[in-house]
């Protein structure tokens, strides 16, 4: 496309140079403004229909169309243009009939508003022209540039050649690309773990002995007064993480509103984290419809090549699940859990008490997840965040580990269980593989060799 050339100029463009797409497409007169892109267009037409040349001749264009620079106006046209696939010009006749729509909408509009000023009434036709006009609007800019869904589709073996795999910012809690919500009741310490998540991705540093994958970090904070979101980044020594508070102007948009397009101009694949989920919108947690959207919105951001880490409360009643509408899990990929365990049985503690600095807490997978489940267990630090506690399964997985060096090569999955029967006096094959899963990056790795999974030390 030439520098400088409008859209329907450069649909204009692309026909004349590569005449055959008005025969594939629909596009007609109609799809331009009255005047001189209307009239090149029926003369494009003409020239087709004559003879269905290869290319349109500009000369003979020029020497058709009424009117002085009638040359340079179809040199204009051309200069530059690049010759359009049948699927990138349907998509540009969209934003044809999007912008035509458009402005047909606001002046049926004007004549509604002009009416009404001029006799105190609103015309019922005209009222219902300008609604129409809206409605075709809103209905072609959801399928814009959509295409044939019949060409989109990819077979199973297509997509098994694409080399896509899931990635990990924190390997076994946080999936890269998605969208992870992370419940628990006041006080528990969402902020202090989300700060601890966020500064350990912003350094590509291990979260405790969790692997991470380097990525830029968004803090939006709706919920803390500055100087104890302050005290807390000093506390952890927070240096790399970008921070978005009410405080800054201007104040991060909500969710629901039309500031929203702005979190898509934040740093290009960044993590961003929501603290809190309620406080980021102005909608009815409970009602379904409204975290609808807001949900869907969010999956905008992940689609856009975002991953987010949503802070949520939950209710009085558990730590384990998310206040609110079931939308809010139904539509999140990813849920974690941070809860207080018992010494010794790491089982989880019910009462409403605040946290003491003894208690330990399980941070891991919640009610869903569309990943492999994962969990470690943490105790709080001297300066408020949290530090490693023993694992309940830490013994279990060491004896997986001097078993795998004993054997002095590689070994499958069926071989470590069957083993773990009398070796750990596990029998549950779920227990077992859940136990290999946790260890995985961390004391050992594994590879798929055909049908059977190969483990060995790392």
């Amino acid at each position: 496309m030439s520098r400088g050339l409008s859209l329907p100029g450069s649909i204009l463009g692309a026909l004349i140079l590569k005449p055959e797409l008005l025969e594939l497409s629909d596009i007609s007169g109609n799809d331009f403004p009255s005047g001189r892109l209307r009239e090149t267009f029926s003369k494009i037409a003409e020239l087709w229909e004559d003879g269905r040349p290869k290319s349109i001749d500009p000369i003979l264009l020029s020497e058709k169309i009424k009117g002085d620079g009638a040359a340079a106006f179809v040199a204009g046209l051309i200069d530059g243009n690049i010759r359009l696939d049948f699927e990138s010009f349907r998509g540009r006749i969209f934003e044809l009939r999007r912008k035509a729509l458009r402005i047909r909408a606001l002046v049926e509009l004007q004549k509604v508003l002009h009416e009404e000023e001029k006799t105190g009434e609103v015309d019922p036709e005209s009222f219902a022209r300008a609604r129409e006009s809206f409605r075709l609007l809103e209905e072609l800019s959801g399928i814009a540039g959509a295409g044939d869904p019949a060409r989109l589709l990819k077979t199973g073996e297509e997509l098994q050649a694409f080399d896509i795999r899931i990635e990990w910012l924190i390997r076994g809690l946080v999936p890269a690309d998605s969208i992870t919500l992370l419940p628990g009741r006041g006080g528990i310490g969402k902020t202090w773990a989300a700060l601890e998540i966020g500064k350990a991705v912003s350094r590509g540093r291990d979260f405790f002995d969790l692997s991470t994958l380097p990525r830029p970090v968004v803090y939006i904070d709706f919920e803390n007064p500055l100087p104890v979101l302050v005290e807390r980044i000093k506390a952890l020594e927070i240096s790399d993480v970008l921070f978005w508070t009410s405080a800054i102007d201007p104040r991060p948009p909500k969710i629901d509103s039309a500031g929203f397009e702005l979190y898509k101009r934040l740093p290009a694949g960044a993590l961003l984290i929501f603290d809190t989920l309620r406080s980021a919108h102005d909608g009815d947690e409970n009602d379904s419809r409204e975290m609808a959207l807001v949900l869907g919105r969010l999956k905008e951001l992940r689609d856009s090549g975002f991953s987010l880490l949503l802070l949520h409360h939950s209710p009085k009643s558990s730590d384990r699940v998310s206040r609110g509408s079931g939308a809010i899990t139904d539509l999140a990929d990813h849920i974690l859990s941070l809860y207080r365990v018992r010494q010794g049985t790491f089982e989880m503690i019910e009462e409403e008490t605040l946290p003491g600095p003894d208690d330990l807490f399980r941070l891991g997978t919640g009610e869903k997840t569309r990943f492999e489940p994962a969990q470690i267990f943490l105790k709080r630090s001297s300066f408020g965040g949290f530090s490693p506690a023993e694992d309940p399964d830490g013994e279990l997985l060491s004896l997986i580990s001097d078993h795998l060096r004993g054997q002095g090569e590689p070994i499958n999955q069926t071989s470590i269980i069957e083993w773990a029967k009398t070796g750990l006096e596990v029998r549950k094959r779920a227990k077992v593989s859940a136990l290999l899963r946790k260890g995985e990056g961390r004391l050992w790795t594994s590879r798929k060799e055909g049908v059977r999974r190969i483990y060995e030390l790392i």
